[in-house]
This record gives C-alpha cells, structure tokens and sequence, in this order.
C-alpha cells in the first residue's frame, strides 16, 4: 500500500504534458530571440570600440567607417534570400546555419591580425545575421498560432532586440574599457553556441516548399542592386555624388533593381512575389519602418557626434544618454504588440509614427547644451513612438500573410528597415558637412543636425498619413488560403 502512494506521489509532482510542452517553447523563443539579441547588440555595441580599433591596427578613417558600414552592407543585401531561403528548404536548417555562421564569424573578429581580416569577419557577420531576424519571426509567427499569444511572443522577440539596442553603447564602452576591443566580439561566442545547441534538439523541422527552386537570377540581381545602392549611398558624400564611381555604381544599382523587378514580373517561382507588395498590410508596414529606421539612425549618428564631438563626453557617457531613448523601445514594444493584438494594428501605428514625429521635430527646436534634463524627454517620445509604429506592423504583417510565405514577408520588411537606416546615415552624413572631419566651429553642424532630424520628422508624419488612409483597422487575423493568395 505503500508503495502505491509512493508511486501517486511520484506522479502528482511529475509536470503535466501541457506544463512540460509550454517550458519547451518558451525555451525555445528565448534562444531564437538570443540570436536577434547578438545581432542587434553588434550594431550598437561595435561603435564605441572605433578608437581602440585605430589605435591597434593604425586605420585610416575610412577602414574604420567600414568597420560599421559592411555590416550593414551585408545585412541589408541578403535580408530577403534568407527569407525565402528559409520558406523553401527549411527555417530551422538556415536558422542554426546563421546562428553558428554568426558566431563563427564573431571570432574571426575577434581574432583579426588587420583591420582587412576584421573587415571580413564582419562582412560574413553581416551575410549570416541576414539569416537570424526573418527566420526567427517566421518560426514565432508558426509557432505561435493563436493571435494575442503570437503578438506577446513577438513582444518578447521585439523587446529583446531593444534591450540589445539600449545595453549595446553601454556594454560596448564598459568591455572595450576593461577588457579591450576584441572583448565585444567574444561575447557572442557563448551566446551563439549555447542557443545553436538547444535548437537543435528543441526547435521542430517544419514542413517546406519542397516543389519550389531558389531563384537564383532574381537573387543575384537584388543583392547587386542593393549592394550597389547601398555603397553609393555610403560613399557618396566623401567621393562626391557626381564623381563618376559614385554615378556609375547609382546607373548599376538602378539597372539590377529594374531587372530584378522585371525577372520577378515573368518568372513562375519568383523570389519575391509581386503580388505580395499588394497586400496593402506589408506595404504599409515596410513605409513604416522604413521610416522608423530613417529617424533612428539619423540620430542615433548625428547626436552621438554631437555629444562626443561637441558635448566632449566619453563613449561610455553617451551610452548612457541613450539609455533615455532606448529603455522606451524596449519597454513599450511589448505594450505595443499587446495593444495590436486587442484593438489591430492600424491606431498604434499612427499614433506611433505621429509621436515619433513630434519628438523628432522637439528635438530639432530645443537647445541641446542644456543637458540630457532637457532633450531626455523629447529622445523618449520618440523612442515610445518608435515601439508603437513598428511592434504592431510586425504583428499585422505576419497575420496577414500565409505561414509558407512569414519568412518572405519578414524578409521584406527588415530589408526596408535596413535601407531606412542605410539612406538615415547617408542623408545626416550629407547635411552635416565636414563637422566629422574636424570642424571646430558647432554652428554648421548643429544646423545639418536640425536639418536631418526636420527630414526625419517629415518621413514619420508620412507614414503615419499613408497608415491613416490606407491601414485596414481591426484585429490582426491570418488570411484564407484562397484570400492570401490574391492579396499576398
């Protein structure tokens, strides 16, 4: 008798199937948002080691603006085949291919004899990061079938990469400080291989498009233009926009993305369907975070000159003053993704992209020497705004698309987001001149400044007229099969 309340007992503390089946995936959304963790951390977190890079290496100024730029490079021109990469021979096998590539990747870095091998180690960075953030809101938005817990796992997905976004200045300038440079990329090694390995045995093989082919043409196409693009854009101010590298690579750029276009119009499996941008949902919320990215990184660049070049702060100090815009977009992004979940995604995104606008546009009309008491509130609003437009564009993007097609869609969008950040630096770089070649004199700087955040605050309030007009309203729901497949 004993030993069969012994065996009761037993059983009564074993966890239910439910219990054991709800910690499986909740261990697995936290490793997928641990790999869109690394991602977002290194493009913040390598900013404040610039100076101790040029000082081990000897780096001319422009090895050092591509320490930052190839990144993007990469990240932007492979945004989109990594999606339908993963929509076509499996999420989980690109996923953990990106996740270990990454990391791989990040010990090069960290290993680098010359600025040229660490340029390379963080162009392949770059191409597998292209991997992480699509695939890991594909495999969410599977996972996650019933809407209001989808928008919560996208919370938690969206907050993570904020959380990486605020940590990442002041991370960076703590390691580089006590342990050096090459500290910052050997952080990713222990994150990228724990994450890899509970993926491996966690994260379950979903089924694939197994009839389709990758389209290679209209890949190689899309990641010259792009490419192309994006350098021109880079270079563009230092070379001169009329010199005739900087024209040729626009008139090439130009040429690919027309042909893509045309070889994705008459091709039977395309990488990008067309018919997709007609989806009024995913065009809405590529404008949108196009023009989240444009501001974000408009000024992120210019006030971190700002504040080191003018205000003389530390790399550490200026951190720290981000914290008031970066806390907000990782707080309210999960707030946010809730809210779209109850109520749909169209009045957050407006109200989002009109709260951004007015920061941005208080920003450009304060006086920013009077301290962080001052500008921190306005670097608030727009990081609340940000959340708001951008937390709930993923959550109705990914409702309004068919599963096999979440990896495109995603695809899509954070190549927009990329772009919006590639022409946000760009265009800050173009108006505020020379102060970054060493102008002693703040005026012209701070009035490109002011120029860049008014430019800023004019692509938000678009987004948000455009969202206003043309958003459907209501909650995020999954289409039909028959409806997908005329809207996208």
């Amino acid at each position: 008798m004993s030993h069969t309340a012994s065996q009761t007992t037993d059983f009564s503390n074993d966890p239910s199937p439910q219990k054991a089946l709800a910690q499986k995936t909740g261990l697995t959304l936290v490793m997928l948002c641990a790999g869109v963790f690394m991602v977002q951390l290194d493009t913040t977190i390598a900013n404040m080691a610039l100076p101790a890079i040029r000082a081990d290496f000897l780096a001319p100024i422009t090895g050092l603006q591509w320490v930052i730029d190839v990144y993007v490079l990469a990240f932007a021109s492979f945004l989109l085949s990594a999606g339908a990469l993963g929509d076509m021979i499996g999420r989980k096998r690109i996923f953990i291919a990106g996740l270990i590539g990454f990391t791989f990747a990040s010990i090069l870095c960290a290993l680098s004899p010359s600025i040229e091998a660490l340029l390379m180690g963080r162009m392949l960075q770059g191409i597998f990061a292209s991997a992480l953030i699509p695939i890991s809101l594909a495999i969410i938005s599977t996972m996650f079938a019933e809407p209001r817990q989808r928008a919560r796992a996208i919370g938690l997905w969206a907050g993570l990469g904020g959380l990486a976004l605020a940590t990442g200045p002041v991370v960076g300038g703590l390691l580089v400080g006590l342990l050096g440079w090459r500290s910052i990329f050997r952080l990713n090694a222990p994150i990228g291989f724990v994450a890899a390995f509970v993926l491996m045995r966690l994260l379950p093989q979903a089924p694939t498009r197994s009839t389709h082919h990758l389209d290679i043409r209209g890949q190689l196409l899309f990641v010259i233009g792009v490419a192309a693009m994006t350098f021109a854009l880079i270079e563009g101010n230092g070379a001169g926009w009329t010199s005739p590298p900087i024209l040729g690579t626009l008139i090439m750029a130009f040429a690919a993305l027309a042909a893509f276009v045309v070889r994705e119009a008459h091709t039977d499996q395309p990488m990008l369907p067309l018919a997709m941008l007609r989806n009024p949902v995913l065009a809405v919320a590529c404008l949108v975070n196009f023009a989240i990215f444009f501001a974000l990184f408009t000024l992120l660049f210019t006030m971190t000159l700002y504040l080191q070049g003018i205000g003389r702060l530390s790399a550490f100090e200026t951190g720290l003053r981000f914290l008031t815009l970066t806390l907000p977009i990782m707080v309210a992004s999960y707030v946010a993704s809730g809210l779209a979940a109850r109520i749909g995604a169209k009045v957050p995104i407006v109200l989002g992209a009109s709260a951004a606008m007015a920061g941005l546009i208080v920003l450009a009309c304060i006086p920013l020497e009077a301290g962080v008491a001052t500008y921190g509130w306005a670097l608030a609003l727009i990081g609340i705004g940000a959340s708001f437009a951008g937390a709930p564009a993923s959550v109705a993007i990914l409702a309004s698309v068919a599963p096999e097609r979440a990896g495109t869609a995603s695809g899509i969008w954070n190549t927009f987001r990329q772009i919006g950040a590639v022409f946000g630096v760009a265009v800050a770089g173009m108006l505020i001149g020379d102060v970054a070649t060493g102008s002693t004199d703040p005026a012209p700087f701070v009035s490109g400044m002011r120029r860049a955040l008014e430019l800023a605050a004019a692509a938000n309030g678009l987004a948000a007229l455009v969202a206003l007009t043309v958003m459907p309203a209501g909650r995020p729901r999954r289409l039909p099969a028959g409806e997908v497949a005329l809207r996208g």
